[in-house]
């Protein structure tokens, strides 16, 4: 089988492949500025084609709110992922213009050393003085190479993106099925962090994505290093078979990992092609894979007020998209011997009851919800709405996983559900301090549970000052590729200014949830982890975006997406008077 258009456009890159490495980097600036008017232009109709295609009508009950996420997951996260290069090579630019060396702009927040001495803290969020007013109670870290500080050291950064002399390549990406800002922040990693130009392939559940893409990134297609295309099975399998694409990037599940790298086959096909060591595609392979995600429930004395607001923060890291998410809550570990465990658990609960209905658009999203919630039987509990249409997916909860009986191969653990589904695991061998939950609970998800993209802890402030040792250690010693106190992981996702993908030392053959990473516009060279830390409960009250509760989410996600793509002081006092309107 053959695809002459698709041979052409991957020509047509190859050619340009060079031409992009040696376009200045005050010209790729522009480019980046154009797509930013474009983004305002288009993101709201792009926002509206996404709901469209979940199955969302002007009349669904919750209609403005699962808007305000679209918008806020996409225009809003691809305004700041192009806000961010922007940041990073407009001054490059200057730089190359009077022949300077280069100096890739560092962490705003400065630098310090990890607690286990094998990392460089790099305080990267907030990034500049605007989002230190903003967002000063919340931030960022990337921990990099180990540096001497003392002596002056500096963590390295661009070596790809600044090295001139690299021939270039061509890139393929593969595109999620579920965030369409996940295929943009990819494109925009190759194109920026690699130096490479792109063929970017749409995966069929949001091709709707395409014609939108096309028009917001007109700037690099119309430059020949951007390439957007769609197809089914038989087009992905050309493309990670095609002898002029010689690296490429995917989004998706481990198993689908497994089909393009070790098969086609089934399990024990696969496992025999893996030890004997037989690729079928041994391409540069980059991929952002599954989690069975944990959420780090310390115990501590929370008064109704810190309950409720916890309670429905960690309802929506389970609701989001209907829980297609790789960080999607999977895993609530608790200690059993904690006081407030059972108001813990109903209270959650009760969020999730409450928590907008969502549209299971899936594919094989009621298989994979009937496969689990059959596994468990009566053990598993419906806590979502009561179903709003024949279609809807009821929200499930197993709530009664001891740590010390669970099998080694127990489904909730092991087995990314991808649906409305989550576990409660309790820790049910501790002597009841924080200090012995958060040894044994890091120990337990690193040692049982699948995937090593994100992590949550949620701790209060006196817990937190009272055990800082242990849980500075905790965060160092998390085998994941993001960590987040009090915050979901999927922040780090919209601040592309660190890094995203699952944590160094997978492999090929034990990929768990990716090899290398994406975002990074800061350019850091040898990264170890993300970490986001957030109040245990935000100054005012104020509710993080994906907390359920927030009113009116679309015009405070519209007002955010202003904010990154026109900026201005207007905008910027209009999305502080949304947040308080919103948010308390």
């Amino acid at each position: 089988m053959s695809f002459p258009l698709i041979d052409s456009q991957i020509e047509k890159l190859q050619a340009n492949k060079k031409k992009w490495v040696n376009t200045s980097f005050a010209d790729k600036v522009q480019m980046l500025k154009k797509s930013k008017e474009l983004l305002h232009e288009h993101g709201l109709e792009w926002a509206k084609a996404a709901m469209k295609a979940k199955g969302y009508v002007d009349d669904h009950h919750d209609y403005e709110h699962l808007l305000g996420e679209e918008i806020f997951g996409m225009a809003q996260a691809q305004g700041k992922s192009l806000n961010y290069y922007i940041a990073t090579f407009e001054p490059l630019a200057k730089q190359q213009a009077s022949k300077k060396p280069y100096s890739v702009p560092g962490a705003y927040g400065g630098m310090t050393e990890s607690i286990d001495g094998k990392s460089t803290v790099c305080k990267v969020f907030p990034s500049n003085i605007t989002e230190k007013v903003v967002y000063g109670v919340l931030s960022g870290e990337l921990w990099v190479e180990h540096v001497d500080l003392k002596a002056g050291q500096k963590p390295k950064q661009g070596s790809r993106a600044l090295d001139r002399d690299y021939s270039g390549d061509v890139a393929l990406v593969l595109g999620a099925g579920n965030q369409t800002a996940i295929q943009t922040g990819d494109v925009l990693y190759y194109l920026f962090n690699m130096q490479d130009v792109v063929l970017l392939k749409w995966n069929p559940v949001n091709d709707y994505g395409h014609k939108f893409f096309e028009m917001v990134y007109a700037p690099f297609i119309e430059a020949g290093v951007v390439c957007s295309i769609t197809g089914g099975v038989d087009v992905g399998k050309y493309l990670t078979s095609h002898p002029s694409l010689n690296k490429m990037h995917m989004t998706g599940s481990g198993a689908t990992h497994d089909q393009i790298v070790w098969g086609p086959g089934d399990a024990e096909t696969i496992k025999r092609n893996k030890q004997a060591g037989k690729k079928s595609c041994d391409k540069e392979f980059c991929s952002e894979l599954g989690c069975v995600s944990p959420v780090l429930v310390t115990p501590g004395e929370w008064s109704k007020a810190e309950m409720d607001n916890q309670v429905q923060h960690l309802a929506g890291t389970v609701a989001h998209n209907n829980s297609f998410n790789c960080v999607a809550s999977k895993v609530f570990v608790v200690d059993s011997k904690w006081a407030q465990k059972e108001e813990f658990l109903a209270g959650l609960k009760k969020a999730l009851a409450s928590a907008p209905t969502r549209n299971p658009y899936y594919p094989n999203s009621h298989k994979r919800h009937a496969e689990i919630v059959d596994h468990y039987g009566n053990r598993a509990a419906v806590v979502g709405q009561t179903k709003k249409s024949a279609d809807h997916l009821e929200t499930t909860l197993v709530a009664n996983l001891k740590s010390s009986a669970v099998a080694q191969d127990e489904k909730a653990l092991v087995w990314e559900s991808w649906t409305p589904f989550a576990a409660v695991l309790e820790m049910d061998q501790t002597d009841g301090s924080v200090k012995d939950f958060l040894n044994q609970s890091v120990a337990f998800c690193n040692e049982r549970l699948y995937g090593t993209l994100g992590a949550t802890i949620v701790i209060d402030p006196k817990s937190e000052a009272d055990n800082k040792q242990v849980f500075e250690k905790g965060i160092a010693n998390l085998n994941y590729g993001t960590v987040a106190v009090n915050a979901w992981t999927g922040i780090v996702f919209i601040t592309p200014n660190m890094v995203w993908g699952g944590a160094p030392g997978a492999t090929a053959e034990d990929v768990q949830s990716g090899v290398g990473w994406v975002h990074n516009s800061m350019l850091y060279d040898e990264v170890h982890k993300s970490v986001f830390r957030a109040p245990f409960r935000m100054p005012l009250g104020l509710k993080l975006p994906w907390n359920p509760t927030v009113e009116n989410l679309r015009a405070y996600a519209q007002v955010g997406a202003d904010v990154e793509t026109q900026g201005g002081v207007v905008n910027m006092l209009k999305f502080l008077k949304q947040t308080v309107s919103s948010c308390t």
